[in-house]
């Protein structure tokens, strides 16, 4: 038997999401439509908007549906809103990986956190189906929310960095899709044809994303109430003020003045790449894998099917464990010794496959610069000048010094 679990009047709810999709059809089509970056006064500004409509928000189901659903439309929403912080971090770093321009991303995260609240809806409705057909399904919830908070205390080897779900990777392969973005155009024309823009997967990116960051804060709303009205609307005012925190963010992390200049080894080994190779090199496709292995050999595995007509010589990899992906692709196609892989860093397991013929050369970046830091400090407090560059020796190898350096072991990463 089929019962309400809604303690709302339908009156209200047909209301409130009237209002919603006219604030999201303004916001989409209106204000979207004037591309800018927020200032820091404007997000400051926007957070205290949507906090005081929350506020008013959860007043409104007070005298229309009681203390109960409001007291947990609030709970909901604090919960919702303290587990969505992550989310501005690996919005970060989506957005660092497609290379956004910091002029459309206002936008993007307003599409794609639409899309997200489609899609969050789609899962509430289900899971509130489920809970009231099976109560047990409950337990399930609470056992996933106990496993999460284990796995946090305990953590463990897992990459943090932003991976590919297999949406998006699926995508890739079956639509062609160009490297620059067109404004805010999905499709664009390029040589004559047609090809879908980075701001398909971006919209799509950052929406399944979150869906995926909602499988641990939705059932935990659930655990606060069975209302599916109370647990969407928490969830919409949870997410419209991530929109400005995420620029609040970037504002904060631009204050950061040293951060740049530690990014900027990551980012220079593509500008090396770009400036002293791949303009005498015919490129077939650069393509990130995100610093992971695992991603490296999907990603690897995919452009040598897509260009194997093309007999690709040889890859390049930012760093060593890009390149133990890309080399283990490589070993499934039947292509180990034909097609050469260079990586960046000179860590043991890639001076091991460089050994073992997996890669073909390494270029290591030494992390090792305590000694050196420790006596430049001691120089300076011994008022002796100190040189504002310190360079620390790094070395390239091929499989035997590769071999030589393993033996003597002197590979402290």
């Amino acid at each position: 038997m089929l019962v309400d679990m809604s303690e709302t009047p339908v009156a209200f709810m047909i209301a409130t999401f009237a209002v919603l999709i006219a604030f999201f059809v303004v916001d989409l089509f209106v204000i979207g439509r004037k591309p800018h970056v927020p200032s820091t006064k404007e997000c400051v500004q926007h957070i205290a908007f949507f906090v005081v409509m929350a506020l008013i928000f959860g007043g409104l189901v007070w005298c229309f549906a009681g203390s109960k659903p409001a007291i947990e439309f609030y709970s909901g929403w604090l919960t919702e809103y303290s587990l969505s912080i992550d989310n501005l971090f690996v919005f970060v770093i989506i957005m660092s990986n497609f290379a956004v321009p910091k002029v459309l991303q206002k936008y993007v995260l307003s599409v794609g956190i639409t899309v997200a609240l489609i899609l969050r809806g789609c899962f509430i409705l289900v899971g509130a189906a489920i809970i009231q057909r099976f109560t047990w399904v409950f337990f399930l919830f609470g056992a996933f929310l106990i496993y999460t908070a284990i796995k946090l205390v305990v953590g463990g080897d897992d990459d943090e960095e932003y991976h590919e779900n297999g949406l998006i990777r699926m995508l890739r392969k079956v639509i062609r899709i160009t490297d620059d973005y067109d404004g805010e155009k999905l499709r664009t024309e390029k040589d004559g044809k047609s090809y879908w823009t980075p701001m398909l997967i971006v919209f799509l990116t950052i929406g399944t994303t979150d869906v995926m960051f909602a499988f641990d804060s939705i059932p935990a709303i659930f655990g606060l109430t069975k209302d599916p009205f109370i647990v969407f609307t928490s969830n919409v005012f949870a997410l419209l003020g991530l929109q400005q925190l995420y620029f609040l963010l970037g504002a904060l992390l631009d204050k950061l003045v040293y951060l740049p200049a530690g990014l900027s080894v990551v980012k220079d080994r593509g500008t090396g790449w770009g400036n002293k190779v791949a303009s005498n090199v015919k490129v077939l496709e650069s393509q990130s894998a995100n610093w992971s292995t695992d991603e490296a050999k999907t990603v690897t595995a995919g452009l040598l099917d897509k260009y194997k007509s093309d007999n690709p010589q040889f890859i390049f990899a930012q760093n060593d464990e890009m390149g133990l992906g890309a080399a283990q692709a490589v070993d499934a196609a039947g292509l180990k010794g034909k097609v050469k892989i260079i990586t960046i860093d000179g860590t043991k397991n890639a001076l091991q496959a460089l050994v073992d013929g997996d890669l073909s050369y390494v270029i290591e970046y030494n992390p090792i610069f305590g000694k050196e830091t420790a006596q430049a400090v001691k120089d300076y407090l011994d008022g002796k000048t100190v040189e504002k560059d310190i360079e620390i020796e790094s070395k390239t190898f091929d499989a035997a010094s590769a071999k030589e350096a393993l033996d003597n072991n002197t590979r402290a990463y």
